[in-house]
């Protein structure tokens, strides 16, 4: 499917100067069967660095698999559909100008990577120790395996980031962390972690660490949306 949409002012649609790619988003998005997500197109002149794109400059606008992702008829969001194979990659593409706008969205059933997502810390309580002052700004998980721990969110920037295995009949988490900006010296990443009824997250029993150096300790964690 390809849907043209109105064309804006060249003037502005040009590509600025500074800038080397327009995006929708950076690496493969994990969509859920059955749900949505918005087109919010830029320009990027560096990692973290965006400047939005008008709407009305998008042009012929594409699914690689229209059948299980399609695309709004305003060109603003698309749509994954309920039967839409788990793992499936699909490549949007478009036209601004000249040049060409990709984003790829890898499709998560409804049941995979029951983890997966973006969280924030809001509550904490340790054992052998203060509770950390800061934080955590952001805790992700991918249906993937994979997860990143961030204290100060800045558009692109984590401080460490690995590889976990989580297994949901016993609540067992266990997190690698494999690299990082600022990955703390003493890290307990093996817990438990649980699903709550308000869709918050719990983990029991890890230390995600600091941003500056600290003694490890016991902590149970929260994380909502």
């Amino acid at each position: 499917m390809s849907l043209l949409l109105a064309a804006g002012a060249p003037s502005a649609c040009a590509r600025p100067e500074n800038a080397v790619a327009a995006v929708w988003w950076i690496g493969p998005r994990e969509v859920r069967q059955g749900e949505s997500v918005t087109l919010d197109p830029a320009w990027t002149s560096s990692p973290g660095a965006f400047e939005d794109i008008p709407q009305v400059c998008i042009k012929w606008l594409r699914s690689s698999a229209p059948a299980y992702v399609r695309i709004a008829r305003d060109g603003r969001s698309v749509r994954v559909s309920a039967d839409a194979p788990p793992g499936l990659i699909v490549t949007l593409k478009a036209k601004v100008g000249t040049e060409v706008i990709e984003g790829k969205i890898r499709v998560v059933g409804t049941g995979e990577g029951p983890l997966a997502g973006t969280r924030r810390q809001t509550a904490v309580a340790c054992e052998g120790g203060p509770d950390p002052s800061t934080p955590v700004g952001e805790l992700k998980f991918t249906a993937a395996g994979e997860f990143a721990v961030t204290w100060q969110p800045f558009e692109v920037y984590r401080d460490y980031w690995g590889t976990y295995v989580y297994d949901a009949a016993t609540r067992r988490l266990t997190m690698n962390a494999t690299d990082g900006n600022n990955v703390p010296a003493q890290l307990d990443l093996d817990g438990e972690a649980r699903l709550l009824d308000d869709g918050s997250l719990a983990l029991s029993g890890l230390w995600l660490g600091e941003p500056t150096p600290g003694a490890a300790r016991s902590c149970n964690y929260t994380f909502g949306r």
